[in-house]
């Protein structure tokens, strides 16, 4: 807030009366926020790096500590019931609003054990006078292989609106939605939020690739997630050593142009604290604000 409050040089309605200039640019700004968006493009890169997303017909590989650490299946050092993480939204110097990631419990969905998460987008007041957003996604994903069993979404930003409740039967290979209609999905193919938490526990190495199926609004979409690099962060929630990795976004899964970075913890919680994508205007950081994990 107080970025954007400086950044206006107080209120809109004082600029406008005081600050002829900034006046202009404040315009400016708005104009481009309206024409591109950002805050969407925000949702789409940090979800589905969610963050992120996704599975092929490859075979699941877990790195060497995080096997010896699971006591029975459905138990990965990456995964805790309890986590929540909290992210600051900034589109360049500008605080745009607040993204949380949680994995709420673990409950049965069509009688498979899985895990709840649950991610939220909220702008912030300023930006809500300009284009609000409030989005709600929800994963139930398999504890074991974390493919997705049922997705449902809750959108709310700015005149647009959109509901949808996703239930997936990977043995009839089809995804059924709430309206009645049905669509082929891959085996084991993951949602925008499964498929993020699966990078988490998947062994990365650099130069290495990992190849990944996802299927989101009805259509399937290809990833590669390129491992690029280590790299030491610092964020509000503290200084991090990480490992880079770059989705290769195939197709229009993602509504933003450009590159998207995600950077991951290098140790066992892999936990994402920090994403950068490009727009057509400037560039969009979420970046980890706080969080919160109790024992996997």
């Amino acid at each position: 807030m107080s970025e954007l409050t400086t950044f206006f040089g107080g209120t809109i309605r004082s600029i406008r009366s005081t600050r002829p200039i900034r006046s202009i640019r404040s315009t400016r700004l708005i104009r481009s926020i309206r024409s591109t968006r950002p805050i969407r493009s925000i949702r789409w890169g940090w979800s589905a790096l969610a963050g992120l997303a996704l599975f092929s017909a490859l075979s699941m590989t877990w790195p060497a500590d995080v096997g010896a650490s699971v006591g029975s299946p459905g138990e990965h050092t990456a995964i805790s019931v309890g986590e929540e993480l909290v992210f600051s939204i900034k589109w360049g110097i500008v605080n745009a609003g607040t993204a949380t990631m949680s994995i709420t419990e673990r409950k049965p969905v069509s009688g498979n054990d899985c895990y709840h998460v649950v991610a939220t987008a909220i702008s912030n007041p300023v930006f809500d006078k300009i284009y609000p957003v409030r989005d709600r996604f929800e994963s139930f994903m398999d504890s074991a292989s974390l493919q997705s069993w049922a997705f449902k979404k809750h959108l709310r930003e700015g005149k647009f609106r959109r509901d949808q409740v996703v239930r997936s039967d990977h043995e009839a290979k089809t995804a059924y939605y709430h309206d009645g209609k049905s669509y082929d999905i891959v085996p084991g193919a993951f949602d925008i939020l499964s498929a993020f938490y699966y990078i988490r526990t998947t062994e990365l190495i650099l130069g290495e690739v990992v190849e990944l199926e996802t299927h989101s609004d009805r259509k399937n979409y290809p990833i590669r997630v390129n491992v690029l690099k280590k790299e030491r962060v610092e964020v509000p929630a503290g200084t991090f050593d990480c490992i880079v990795v770059e989705p290769e976004l195939q197709g229009d899964f993602f509504q933003s142009d450009g590159s998207l970075k995600i950077w991951l913890t290098d140790d066992d919680r892999r936990m994402p604290v920090q994403m950068k994508s490009k727009i057509p205007v400037g560039s969009i950081a979420v970046v980890l604000k706080s969080f919160e994990r109790s024992q996997p």
